[in-house]
């Protein structure tokens, strides 16, 4: 009989650990994120009570959201009221968004200066917290710590981070949420901020194009979102709240632009809706300068000027 992995052996202890927190306190959602050296970001990796899967494909970089605030600060963070105790942009917590969550527990997992990831204890009401839940949280954290350890997981250890400033992806969709409320722009995979300037405009340029084509009336809208699939795939869903007449033929400009860069796309109508997937090979996007391409003169200078819906 075939001994389990370090990994499947971690997992069903940390998975057995959640869950008993989880029926301890009632939570709603009991989620674990755990720290890539390799790509020197977090990824959540369990989360009992999820309304999805979709927590699979978020990434976060260190600092950035619950998890990478508490990975990098290696303090506990205590959230009662989402979004309104949280100054920055919404797409800074995309795992908050998701799953619809109020309040929030969020607890390093962290032994001897190496924090191996995050647990989080979500709820999607209000909550006032008192100090029991949260000695819980940690106290949990403590032990899937200690397990860590034991099944030789990586951790985070301070190395030194490079400042980077916000993308012209992460400007458009911060701006696009204040100007525009039909559409709901999700960006889970921050990796996708890595590309080339050139290219994250040239993708805006499309966006801003296929709404302006979709949203025809006042009661439709437009959930997107930006993620990344099988490790090497940038793909970006759309879902539109009606049908497509013709949608191949009416969006043909779309697949010429998106093969451009050597994607694809699929696009077909479902009982009352409509969605789109393009596919890119992030690897292709990130690494090859042959897939530069130039962006129009509408993106020059990151102004967005006549890149957002209605300009």
């Amino acid at each position: 009989m075939n001994q389990p992995s370090q990994e499947q052996a971690f997992r069903h202890e940390a998975c057995q650990k959640l869950l008993t927190l989880k029926g301890a306190w009632a939570v709603d959602v009991i989620a674990l994120a755990l720290y890539d050296r390799n790509r020197r970001e977090i990824r959540w990796r369990i989360a009992y009570g999820a309304s999805s899967e979709q927590y699979k494909a978020i990434a976060i970089r260190i600092g950035k959201g619950v998890a990478g605030t508490v990975l990098q600060t290696q303090r506990k963070l205590v959230v009662e009221a989402f979004p309104e105790e949280m100054p920055e942009d919404q797409m800074e917590y995309p795992i908050m968004m998701v799953e619809r969550l109020r309040s929030a527990i969020v607890v390093p997992i962290k032994k001897d200066g190496e924090v191996y990831g995050v647990l989080l204890a979500g709820y999607r009401t209000r909550q006032s917290f008192t100090h029991d839940p949260v000695e819980a949280c940690e106290q949990v954290a403590g032990e899937i710590a200690e397990a860590s350890a034991l099944y030789n997981l990586h951790g985070y250890t301070g190395e030194p981070l490079q400042e980077k400033q916000s993308s012209s992806l992460e400007n458009y969709v911060q701006r696009l949420r204040r100007v525009e409320t039909r559409i709901t722009c999700q960006l889970l995979d921050q990796q996708v901020t890595k590309l080339a300037d050139s290219i994250q405009i040239y993708l805006l340029e499309g966006l801003a194009q296929l709404f302006s084509e979709l949203l025809e009336f006042q009661e439709d809208r437009i959930i997107v979102s930006m993620e990344r699939k099988q490790g090497f795939l940038l793909s970006i869903d759309l879902m539109l709240n009606r049908k497509v007449q013709d949608p191949y033929y009416r969006l043909g400009w779309l697949i010429q632009r998106v093969q451009t860069l050597k994607g694809n796309v699929e696009m077909y109508n479902a009982p009352g809706e409509f969605h789109l997937v393009m596919n890119y090979h992030l690897g292709l996007l990130l690494e090859d300068p042959s897939w530069q391409v130039q962006a129009g003169e509408s993106g020059k200078g990151n102004s967005f000027g006549g890149i957002l819906p209605g300009e």
